[in-house]
């Protein structure tokens, strides 16, 4: 996988994360619970560099619903 330097694209399906952190009223990025197995999918580097976007952690929990 190329990592990918453009904070405003997700590191896993490389659509527009809607990331807005370097707004005065902040991202929802901020709010938002990413799971641990999600995070872990990304390379060190990009951890808490990079918004993972919505549409990939809804997916992601979908996918493990109990």
């Amino acid at each position: 996988m190329p990592i990918n330097l453009d904070d405003s694209i997700c590191p896993l399906c490389q659509q527009n994360n809607r990331c807005d952190v370097q707004s005065q009223q902040g991202c929802w990025c901020m709010k938002a619970e990413v799971p641990a197995a999600l995070l872990e999918q990304l390379p060190d580097s990009l951890k808490g560099t990079i918004c993972i976007c919505n549409a990939c952690i809804a997916r992601f929990q979908q996918q493990n619903a109990q």
